[in-house]
């Protein structure tokens, strides 16, 4: 496969729709491209109260804080209880076999 591909980068061509394409028209082929995908230019004053509604949607309310902590205690808190009393019984029962 390494063949191959030097072989490819040797010969400078590619095979684009079943026709063989130079590299450099490929080169020309993407940054138009790019030209042609550049964000649109916008003002300060548009600028600012966009990125105020992005600040205003992305806020973190006190709920979703409690959901996180809860949603995160209760599972973590039930996991060492459960572990404890299984630590417990087994060595419970250590003890009467002994």
């Amino acid at each position: 496969m390494a063949a191959f591909v030097g072989a490819g980068a040797v010969s400078g061509s590619a095979f684009v729709r079943g026709g063989a394409v130079s590299v450099r028209s490929v080169a020309v082929a993407s940054r138009s491209t790019r030209r042609a995908a550049a964000a649109p230019k916008m003002s300060m004053a548009e600028l600012a109260t966009t990125s105020q509604l992005l600040a205003a949607k992305m806020e973190v309310t006190f709920p979703a804080y409690l959901a996180i902590f809860l949603g995160t205690l209760i599972p973590v808190a039930f996991l060492i209880i459960l572990y404890i009393q299984s630590e417990a019984r087994k060595a419970g029962a250590k003890s009467k076999n002994e």
